[in-house]
């Protein structure tokens, strides 16, 4: 099995089923806009990229900016050749999702007003700084995990249930602030694929 086509076929399926799912906030599109009560963000669905994550001056005409997105990562790759006992393989690979939030706008604070009903009282340049914007990367991560847990299949390949849905935090992120407002989070699994072979040259080993 091609290993790009499994790239593509995954990341298009997670551009799909996850990421369509969902929207978050986006960050300001140029680095001397502020982030505060000035500037209101725009939600969007997660962009999804295949390996690496396109530079601003990259990006496809139709994004503003490529965050928040999912980033298909290849991790490892495997492939028996037992003539005797199944030919198959298998390829780990990881999201790596990221969120920017760097607080409280002034659109995230509502005030409750009996029953159901919700107003904004706040004026329209409230904003509160905080450093509780990992939420958004967990939320987001959880959304991919319920989505792959939920499927035996994965853009058309199986999913290895015996390798399990392993998460965790962006290891340089952990326990640190220096990515303040961006949060990152990742999610790893193991799909299985049918590999086929011209086996001749094989069977002159046997």
């Amino acid at each position: 099995m091609n290993i790009v086509t499994i790239i593509d076929d995954v990341t298009a399926w997670a551009r799909e089923n996850i990421c369509n799912q969902v929207e978050l906030k986006v960050p300001p599109v140029n680095d001397n806009e502020p982030i505060d009560g000035q500037y209101e963000y725009d939600l969007a669905h997660p962009s999804a990229f295949a390996l690496y994550v396109p530079s601003k001056d990259k990006l496809p005409e139709a994004l503003k900016s490529e965050i928040p997105y999912l980033s298909v990562r290849f991790v490892e790759g495997a492939d028996q050749l037992d003539l005797g006992g199944g030919r198959g393989g298998s390829i780990t690979l990881q999201f790596i999702l990221c969120t920017w939030d760097p607080g409280l706008h002034s659109k995230d604070i509502f005030r409750y007003q009996g029953g159901v009903e919700y107003e904004q009282k706040d004026p329209p340049d409230t904003f509160i700084r905080s450093g509780d914007g990992w939420r958004d990367a967990w939320n987001f991560l959880d959304t991919a995990r319920r989505v792959l847990e939920s499927n035996t299949y994965v853009a058309g390949y199986e999913l290895d249930v015996n390798s399990g849905v392993h998460f965790g935090p962006w290891e340089e992120m952990d326990g640190s602030n220096d990515f303040y407002p961006f949060w990152l989070s990742w999610v790893q699994f193991t799909l299985n694929y049918p590999i086929v072979r011209n086996v001749e040259d094989f069977n002159d080993f046997l």
